[in-house]
C-alpha cells in the first residue's frame, strides 16, 4: 500500500511539475517586444517626459532586455512572474554625454528606477512599471511610434 501511494505521490508531483513548466513558458508577454521610455520617476520623485531629443529603448528577448539609456548601451536579465517583474542590475557602456543638458541625470534615473521595478502591467499601447508600492516608475510606449 505505500508503494502504491509512494508511486501516486510521484506522478502527481511529476503532472504538477510540467504544468507549472507548460505554464510558465507561454506566461512571458514581453518576450519579442520592443518598447521606448515615455515617462520615468525623476531624482526629485516626479513622472515626468523624457527630455526633447532623447532616446531611451528597452528590447526584451527571451529573458534578457537590452537597450539605449540615452547616452550608453545596457544589458540585464529580467524575470516575469505573472505581473512580477524583476531585472538584475543593468551593465553599461562608460561614456559621458553633455548634450542635451540633463542627459545623465535622466540615465542614471532611468538604470536606477530598473532596479526598483518590481510589476508591470500593459494597458493598450503603453507598459507601465511599478514599485513595490505600487508607485509608477517608468512607462513605456511602442518603440518606432
Amino acid at each position: 500500500m505505500k508503494k502504491k501511494f509512494g508511486l501516486i505521490l510521484i506522478n502527481i508531483l511529476m503532472g504538477s511539475l510540467l504544468l507549472s513548466a507548460c505554464i510558465d513558458a507561454g506566461s512571458n508577454p514581453l518576450d519579442s517586444t520592443s518598447w521606448q521610455l515615455y515617462k520615468y520617476r525623476d531624482e526629485s520623485g516626479e513622472l515626468v517626459p523624457v527630455a526633447a531629443d532623447t532616446v531611451v529603448t528597452a528590447l526584451f528577448q527571451a529573458d534578457k532586455v537590452s537597450g539605449i539609456a540615452n547616452c550608453n548601451n545596457y544589458n540585464s536579465s529580467y524575470q516575469v512572474i505573472g505581473s512580477q517583474l524583476t531585472f538584475s542590475p543593468a551593465a553599461t557602456t562608460r561614456k559621458m554625454c553633455a548634450d542635451p543638458l540633463g542627459i545623465m541625470k535622466q540615465e542614471a534615473a532611468y538604470l536606477a528606477a530598473l532596479e526598483q521595478v518590481q510589476t508591470f502591467r500593459l494597458r493598450g499601447n503603453t507598459l507601465e512599471m511599478r514599485d513595490s508600492d505600487g508607485e509608477t516608475l517608468l512607462i513605456f510606449t511602442p518603440a518606432g511610434q
